[in-house]
């Protein structure tokens, strides 16, 4: 199968969404090559395969990032990521050695540019047609696509750079028209790549509004949502139908402020006029940890700390709600899982999802712990026929419209806009 035009993608570290969408362009005929870190392939990875170890649990978690690409077109860039890695360890040691942490974060990422630079200029392809880059790894690749001709196109799946910090900060609400907040320095740097790109591709309406609301040109800015790879479609649990039990209640994403775990927290303080039970995985940040440590030692809540994809959707699957009042997303690709496994969605606006109030489940406004304890007590008074029933629409909803193929379809049709738009201005 081939195709009009080639793309070269850049996933960056661990199980992005390009990696997906690389498999489904590939099966299109339409994939160059797909740069990312560190990779299920190479003569050491055969090496594990053959002694057996790939099960250990680090392995495994290398083993998931494998997709439907050929190996010939994979170009693994493993001491990137070990660079980026060597930042993650030491941010779990005394703030003495954060700003550390913090320059071998970007070191990785600009480690990453200057070897995806190198490919590009040698990739052997006689119609480079678009560069598909995820924001932060573009660098010194971004001038190197466009000098081969390539229209460049940047994926960032979370608000603005300069609107991450702000949200959160500011539980969930914009700062005024006009205002542009100053970015961390990793936000700096993340909003440096993005900037280098001709046009950026997000994953939710919400996402496009901070870019406009940045000053961004409409028709710089696009969206497609991407939705539920369909290996992990093909591997859900079966839902089973459950009575007499508490409201089963699943948040992950604890160890992250933004995530909006404190506005669940006092959701659920005094929530004593119904039954629930409250699954947290992913674990919760040490500062939540502490505030929240009488309500944490409540016999209803369940801490978990991060857990395979499978264990998740397994925890999903058993759960009638997932609530997830976050702050400041792209689109959280849990939520898609969530609705995939059948639950009825208690989120927020900012959380850049498919979820329609009173349809898929409830929004409430972000950051507004009052409201979405009136969500979970309106929820409960549906009773769980109607949370099922809710739920079961939206896992066929999945299934139908945002499945891996149907992304394949929104990012090819939006290729195909592009190169349209940028021939007729030659």
């Amino acid at each position: 199968m081939t195709s009009p035009f080639q793309i070269i993608t850049s996933n960056g570290f661990a199980r992005y969404n390009l990696a997906d969408a690389s498999a489904e362009l590939a099966s299109r005929g339409c994939l160059a090559r797909l740069m990312t870190g560190a990779y299920p392939t190479g003569m050491a990875w055969r090496s594990a395969e053959r002694l057996g170890v790939t099960k250990q649990r680090k392995l495994a978690r290398l083993a998931a990032r494998g997709v439907d690409v050929p190996p010939s077109r994979i170009d693994a860039l493993w001491t990137t990521e070990a660079v980026h890695a060597s930042g993650m360890v030491l941010r779990r040691l005394p703030a003495a050695f954060h700003r550390l942490a913090d320059w071998l974060d970007i070191a990785g990422y600009r480690l990453y540019g200057r070897q995806a630079a190198r490919i590009i200029a040698s990739a052997d392809t006689s119609v480079p047609t678009i560069y598909h880059y995820r924001s932060g790894f573009g660098q010194e690749s971004v001038a190197c696509a466009r000098a081969r001709g390539m229209i460049v196109l940047c994926e960032h799946t979370i608000a603005h750079p300069r609107l991450v910090d702000y949200l959160t900060r500011h539980g969930g609400r914009f700062p005024p028209p006009g205002a542009r907040p100053a970015p961390s320095r990793f936000w700096h740097h993340i909003l440096d790549d993005v900037e280098r790109a001709e046009h950026v591709v997000v994953n939710s309406d919400f996402v496009r509004q901070t870019f406009l609301h940045q000053g961004w040109p409409e028709d710089r800015v696009h969206v497609v949502y991407s939705g539920v790879d369909q290996p992990c479609l093909d591997q859900l649990p079966q839902r089973r139908p459950v009575t007499g039990q508490p409201m089963r209640l699943l948040f992950t994403g604890g160890h992250d402020p933004r995530k909006g775990i404190d506005v669940l927290i006092n959701a659920l303080f005094g929530l004593d006029d119904i039954p629930w039970r409250l699954d947290i995985v992913a674990g919760v940040h040490p500062d939540a940890k502490q505030r929240f440590s009488n309500f944490l030692a409540d016999p209803r809540v369940r801490v978990y700390d991060l857990v395979p994809r499978s264990e998740l959707t397994a925890r999903l699957t058993a759960s009638d709600i997932f609530v997830f009042p976050s702050l400041a997303e792209g689109s959280a690709r849990v939520v898609f899982e969530a609705l995939a496994c059948g639950c009825f969605v208690i989120t927020t606006p900012n959380s850049g999802s498919i979820v329609e109030h009173d349809r898929h489940g409830f929004l409430v406004p972000p950051g507004d712990a009052e409201a979405l304890r009136a969500a979970l007590r309106r929820a409960f008074a549906m009773g769980r026929d109607r949370l099922a029933a809710a739920g079961a629409a939206n896992a066929a909803l999945i299934r139908t419209d945002y499945n891996q193929h149907r992304y394949g379809d929104r990012l090819t049709a939006l290729y195909e806009r592009l190169l349209a738009m940028h021939a007729s201005f030659p």
